[in-house]
């Protein structure tokens, strides 16, 4: 990074805290008595850095070169790298499946605009992560196979329960990596007593909607139905759990609105999905559950919390970000499109923005952790629509907490109760599904909390949403327009 930026940045910094400084002793900002000193300041950094001379000039490409980086190994972790084999198109319809898919729950007249992408060449690399019993946290991974570290975390005495959970990261589908998610992931495992499958999955915009969908059903596929050669054994269906945040929460529910959909237009009289994959014919139950924190589901962004909730946030606007950052030969692409996840044609796509789906009837049950950010109001929506529809959903909200807030602002009380709670909810999804049932509560900033109705959490009905989303697309097709890419 150049000296003149670092100076630059480093000066909004301190005229920018300087100022939040003021108002939070003077009790002036909203913040002042719900955030403490050291997370205004990680906040206000936050906020330089999202919109100010940090993207100024960074390009895409340098932006996942930087967060999906490895790293060395260190502590009380297990990590076993291993590459899930992606079939050939003879052995497996699953692309096929998941085009018609698409094409059938298309909500608009005019056609979609998307690349059918392969599958992954070569395969798609994960983790399979957990506790590591017995070591200081900066000892390092032993000198061992792949194959012998696998066997060390699922001897580990730590593992306590048979829960698999498959976690996809966050970073808007175009940034991060399962290294960046290493250490919470393990947090995750530890409170579920189980183990973590991460997924490195292929990231926009070189790889666009519905790469990632084709990527997060294979892996699913790939636990239940192992390839040949396959590090792990199979997994039934009851002990995995889906889990993930941001732009991966998304992912979740974009899978399982995808197996809803299957089964949906399934010709079984059981309506039980099938496909072939590895040239055998499967089928594509359920997963035990869904554990998410801070998932995107209006890709246009358009709903009120945004300008509610700014003031405990740090998201904006893509249209604000995005003018900042250099073109080079990922961004933008050729031809010009209006996201980097997919084409504006998508933005209301069920498997895009999961806002839009009609159905959630017969979905497993649900938790879903959210702060007082830009997005809650998508949260809020979804859970109330699933619960209606008699789908268990379990609802956290916590108070002033921003975007993410469980993996930014790990020192808190309130994340760490939050992944707590995540751990033991996926372990109760296959351990005691029968004693799991729906509720919504307000996590206070003292710690306390004020049991919801799930029903009133929200006011927005669906034809609201949608026409703000309506709004929402048209103002990113303005902007695409006004753009000189």
């Amino acid at each position: 990074m150049k000296l003149t930026v670092v100076v630059s940045l480093i000066a909004q910094i301190i005229a920018k805290l300087t100022s939040a400084t003021i108002r939070h002793v003077t009790g002036t900002s909203p913040t002042a008595k719900k955030w403490d000193y050291r997370t205004l300041v990680t906040m206000t950094i936050f906020r330089v850095v999202f919109v100010g001379t940090m993207l100024q000039g960074v390009t895409l490409g340098q932006l996942q070169a930087f967060t999906t980086k490895d790293k060395e190994i260190r502590g009380k972790m297990w990590v076993a790298k291993a590459t899930i084999r992606s079939p050939n198109d003879k052995d497996t319809d699953m692309r096929e499946s998941v085009f018609e898919a698409i094409e059938e729950l298309n909500l608009s007249t005019a056609p979609l605009q998307y690349t059918k992408p392969a599958l992954a060449e070569g395969g798609l690399q994960v983790e399979w992560t957990g506790v590591r019993s017995g070591v200081g946290d900066k000892e390092p991974l032993p000198d061992i196979s792949e194959d012998e570290k696998y066997q060390g975390l699922m001897s580990d005495p730590a593992r306590t329960s048979k829960v698999t959970i498959l976690y996809f990261h966050g970073g808007a589908f175009m940034m991060s990596g399962v290294a960046t998610y290493r250490e919470f992931v393990t947090k995750i495992a530890e409170n579920a007593g189980g183990r973590v499958c991460n997924v490195a999955y292929r990231l926009a915009p070189v790889h666009a909607f519905p790469s990632q969908l084709l990527d997060g059903l294979m892996v699913y596929l790939s636990l239940l139905y192992p390839p040949p050669g396959s590090m792990h054994e199979a997994v039934p269906a009851n002990e995995i759990v889906f889990a993930g945040d941001s732009a991966g929460a998304n992912l979740c529910f974009a899978i399982v609105q995808l197996v809803l959909q299957l089964q949906r237009s399934s010709s079984n009289n059981d309506k039980q999905a099938t496909l072939r994959f590895w040239d055998k014919n499967v089928t594509i139950p359920l997963p035990a559950g869904i554990a998410v924190t801070a998932p995107p589901f209006d890709m246009s962004t358009s709903l009120p919390s945004h300008k509610k909730n700014a003031a405990f946030d740090y998201l904006v606007p893509f249209e604000k970000v995005f003018p900042l950052i250099a073109p080079d030969a990922i961004w933008p692409t050729n031809p010009p499109r209006g996201d980097v996840y997919c084409d504006l044609s998508l933005f209301d796509h069920p498997l895009v923005s999961p806002i839009t789906a009609s159905s959630w009837a017969g979905a497993p049950p649900i938790w879903i952790s959210v702060g007082q950010e830009a997005i809650a109001d998508d949260s809020l929506f979804v859970a109330k629509t699933m619960s209606e529809e008699g789908v268990i959903v379990q609802l956290e909200q916590s108070e002033a907490m921003p975007h993410g807030f469980a993996i930014m602002l790990q020192r808190l009380a309130a994340a760490k109760e939050s992944i707590a709670n995540w751990g033991n909810f996926c372990r109760n999804c296959v351990e005691k599904p029968e004693a799991l049932a729906t509720r919504a509560v307000w996590v206070k900033v003292n710690g306390t909390q004020d049991e919801i109705d799930i029903t009133k959490v929200t006011e927005l009905g669906y034809g609201e949403v949608r026409g703000l989303m309506e709004v929402g697309k048209k103002r990113r097709h303005e902007f695409l327009e006004a753009q000189k890419w």
